[in-house]
């Protein structure tokens, strides 16, 4: 179990019958409370996971990535010298390399705004033996590039989060699908459902791989720009073509975000 307790970030395993095996926290240079954001299985029989901080605005900041055994004994803790950066998931590539996924945040007049970069790791350190430098997703408007979640498949790797495609109306938000190979280089980027003509506001949240496909949960304004949401799904092959969406409005409610996905 991975989460945070006070200030610092809590890891925690559990027994089948739900009894506390052992805990442990760790806090990294910062400003900001301490969050583990993802889990992963590496080769050894370790767990490798990425976290951040959490401002007081709920955004991910200040990153890190850990290691550490079944018995709870870390092997390492590493952590980005800038705390703009964030982590949104680290997966293992094969016993010599891990692939960690990230993000930078940066606004305002003269800025590239929010990017995307990735990274190859050292599992035997944790040290970043190799960084891409910071993407535009879609290039053809160089403004918030964010992923919130990715998947590992076949050694190859996809995310999921938000674009905007036609500058920085909220109008020109999309769901998007962006594949990174095992060298950790971007292949391409695409937007989901809307034209960057339609006056839509689309948040990817999650996605995951299931038989020949990838699944993305999102939640957005499927009619309009404002803030005011329903969820949905969207099936793609793994070209980012779309087999079908779905879209879920909750009886008595007026907006509905979601946050997670899994195939039963």
């Amino acid at each position: 179990l991975g989460g945070g307790v006070a200030d610092s970030a809590l890891v925690q395993r559990i027994d089948m019958d739900g009894q506390v095996l052992w805990s442990r926290t760790f806090k990294v240079p910062g400003q900001e409370p301490n969050m583990v954001f993802q889990f992963a299985d590496a080769p050894d029989g370790t767990i490798i996971g990425c976290g951040n901080g959490v401002n007081s605005s709920l955004q991910p900041r200040e990153a890190s990535h850990f290691k550490f055994d079944q018995e709870g004994n870390f092997q390492w803790i590493r952590y980005w010298n800038e705390p703009e950066a964030y982590n949104r998931a680290i997966f293992s590539t094969s016993n010599n390399e891990l692939m960690l996924l990230s993000c930078y945040y940066e606004t305002g007049t003269g800025t590239t705004w929010t990017d995307y970069f990735q990274s190859r790791v050292d599992p035997l350190t944790g040290d970043a033996v190799w960084t891409s430098g910071r993407q535009d997703l879609y290039n053809a408007v160089p403004y918030i590039d964010d992923a919130t979640s990715a998947v590992s498949v076949g050694g190859e790797f996809y995310l999921t989060g938000r674009i905007y495609t036609n500058g920085s109306p909220q109008s020109t938000c999309r769901v998007n699908l962006t594949k990174v190979d095992a060298q950790g280089q971007h292949l391409w980027t695409r937007f989901l459902l809307y034209p960057n003509s339609a006056d839509r506001r689309m948040y990817g949240c999650d996605i995951i791989a299931n038989d020949d496909s990838l699944t993305i949960a999102y939640s957005g304004n499927v009619v309009g720009s404002e803030g005011v949401y329903t969820v949905g799904l969207v099936r793609t092959d793994d070209l980012g073509n779309v087999a079908w969406a779905r879209n879920y409005d909750v009886v008595g409610s007026t907006s509905e975000v979601c946050s997670k996905l899994i195939a039963t």
